[in-house]
């Protein structure tokens, strides 16, 4: 018996406590080893393992005292319906996909980690399904996967007194875990999955309505943005990829952050996410409107990233010049794409794919479809740059820096 310092491929320091080779209940030997976050915990452990081996055995030092406790209560229930642990074993045995290994579930949170990255989970992923498992794994660090129950799970999710959409993300990762798990042949069943009377009911989410831009806001943002400058008018023409990108193709922030403009194609009329920088690490093209394409060929530069620098600072001066600075919704492009898309084209299906949404994902009508009527969604997709604006643009250069005399006002958004 021993305790180890262990760190993991993402920099965290765990303390391993190794029991060595146990003698199992099917009289196998199998090594033990719990993980603890502090190195305190894990000595206390041990001490409390030496303890136990010494007064009763290998078998004590395997199980928790909340195993304890349901071995007992178990007992009890079998022996009124007169069976025994025995039979109900052998039972179970008979009925279900043998397990390849039982692992703790600090343990398996940390293999599962491993494997989404080697698969090429991004790094923001993994830091939120990380946090999302954890708050279920604290103070559970030594508990045996397969021992988990589903009202355990029930009692977590609907006791922590989250939003019901914060519920439905916790709840969701925690699903995945499980789900590689019995995968993997870690668990016997998904204790955080379940369809009818086993589903666990969460509370309804918010029937507000989806925030997204009117016609009017995204056309007075594209105007102020394509504007030539002159001496009383900054100069955000850099940003008219963003806006349009954005709110036309429904891109996600993230990806626009990283994506250059050499993947967009205005012959062709797409845009190509790829999967290194898309957030469902999936690629896929995005379809171009003709009016869109007009937005983006008033800019002559074809590579080079979509974002500017000091492109956080712009797009906060750019809302303010157009009073949407203190009133811009979460997601508000992307909301826009989706409610314009649908109204105008009435395909689910499609609309999905352009998104990047899965099949069976009920992502899109939950939370970006909006109520647009189909003629406010026609002018939204009619818009596009007058001629007068595209001459202008090609006499006058673009200065992909903010001009000096902005800087103080920079400081104050900030």
């Amino acid at each position: 018996m021993k305790v180890r310092k262990i760190r993991n491929a993402a920099g965290n320091v765990r303390w391993q406590l190794d029991l060595g080779m146990v003698l199992q209940a099917d009289g196998s030997m199998k090594r033990v080893q719990k993980y603890f976050r502090t190195q305190d915990e894990a000595k206390t452990e041990l001490a409390n393992s030496r303890e136990k081996r010494q007064a009763h055995g290998d078998a004590a030092i395997t199980l928790s005292e909340g195993e304890r406790i349901r071995f007992t209560a178990a007992r009890d229930k079998l022996a009124a319906a007169g069976g025994t642990i025995e039979q109900a074993v052998e039972l179970f045995v008979r009925h279900s996909t043998a397990m390849r290994e039982s692992v703790t579930l600090i343990d398996l949170l940390e293999r599962c980690i491993c494997a989404k990255e080697k698969h090429g989970a991004s790094l923001r992923y993994l830091q939120q399904f990380r946090c999302s498992c954890l708050n279920f794994i604290r103070g559970r660090e030594s508990t045996l996967a397969h021992t988990v129950t589903r009202d355990e799970v029930r009692s977590w999710v609907l006791g922590a007194g989250w939003a019901p959409k914060t519920q439905r993300v916790y709840l969701g990762d925690l699903r995945t875990l499980f789900a590689w798990a019995l995968a993997e042949r870690h668990v016997a069943e998904n204790p955080a999955a379940g369809d009818g009377p086993e589903r666990i009911a969460l509370a309804k989410l918010d029937d507000t309505p989806i925030a997204r831009l009117s016609v009017d806001v995204v056309t007075t943002l594209l105007r102020r943005a394509a504007r030539v400058p002159s001496s009383s008018h900054e100069d955000f023409r850099c940003l008219v990829w963003y806006v349009v990108l954005g709110t036309f193709a429904g891109v996600r922030p993230w990806e626009l952050s990283r994506i250059d403009r050499s993947a967009v194609d205005l012959n062709e009329r797409h845009v190509v996410v790829d999967a290194k920088i898309a957030k469902t690490r999936q690629r896929r093209v995005v379809d171009l409107s003709k009016h869109a394409c007009a937005w983006l060929a008033l800019d002559p530069e074809r590579s080079g990233p979509v974002l500017p620098p000091n492109a956080r600072r712009r797009w906060g001066r750019l809302r303010k010049a157009v009073g949407q600075l203190a009133t811009w919704p979460h997601d508000a492009m992307r909301h826009t794409f989706a409610s314009m898309h649908y109204a105008q084209h009435q395909d689910e299906a499609a609309l999905k794919a352009q998104m990047g949404h899965s099949k069976e994902e009920e992502t899109l009508m939950r939370h970006y479809r909006a109520m647009v009527t189909r003629k406010e969604a026609k002018l939204f997709w009619a818009y596009k740059p007058s001629a007068k604006r595209s001459q202008l643009w090609t006499t006058v250069a673009i200065d992909p820096q903010p001009r000096q005399g902005k800087r103080k006002a920079a400081k104050k958004l900030r």
